[in-house]
């Protein structure tokens, strides 16, 4: 799931939640809401760095990179201009946010799927080498299966998934990209 379909989708839950309540309430349109409040709209600086909460931290390094992407169609040849660091924890959170959500399907098939062949390079990078190991068998899973004309719905990648998930419950990938980040600072701060 995209950053952006992400806020979409907490901005109507947010809207739906203000209309419940009594029958009175439900009748008046709610104040629009400030959509920088539920981003993580803050200046990246080596102090936020290191006093940020993580999942604060995470949100805004994410946030940062997504309000410099651009359309779609221009989305990749954007990321392939940042340094490694962005990249990979950029590459490596779709990863995550996808499988996470709809498994190895659900990223190869929407659009963060362009980015699979970075995957394991970006994970290892990061330091999620067993996640890197993994994403590598899965990515030539993939690629045999377009090979030989097998749909989506194929269950060859349920496997995968599973892996996946007993993985990051001994290697957090949110805690290693914090860590990353916080190791990493100058190429997060500096643009």
């Amino acid at each position: 799931m995209s950053w952006q379909t992400l806020m979409a989708f907490c901005t109507v839950i947010l809207l739906v939640a203000c209309g419940q309540g009594s029958a009175d309430k439900a009748t008046k349109i709610p104040p629009p809401i400030d959509s920088s409040a539920m981003t993580g709209r803050h200046a990246l600086t080596e102090k936020f760095i290191d006093t940020a909460a993580d999942d604060a931290l995470m949100l805004a390094v994410i946030d940062d990179m997504s309000k410099r992407l651009g359309n779609s169609t221009t989305e990749y040849a954007t990321i392939m201009t940042w340094n490694k660091a962005r990249r990979s924890v950029f590459v490596a959170w779709q990863l995550d946010a996808e499988v996470n959500n709809g498994g190895f399907n659900q990223f190869y098939y929407n659009p963060s799927g362009k980015f699979y062949p970075l995957a394991p390079e970006s994970l290892k990078y990061v330091g999620a080498s067993l996640l890197a190991d993994l994403t590598r068998r899965a990515n030539k899973t993939y690629e045999q299966d377009l090979e030989n004309n097998k749909s989506h719905k194929d269950d060859s990648l349920n496997e995968y998934d599973k892996a996946y998930r007993q993985l990051t419950k001994k290697e957090s990938l949110e805690k290693i990209l914090v860590d990353f980040v916080r190791t990493h600072k100058s190429a997060f701060v500096e643009w």
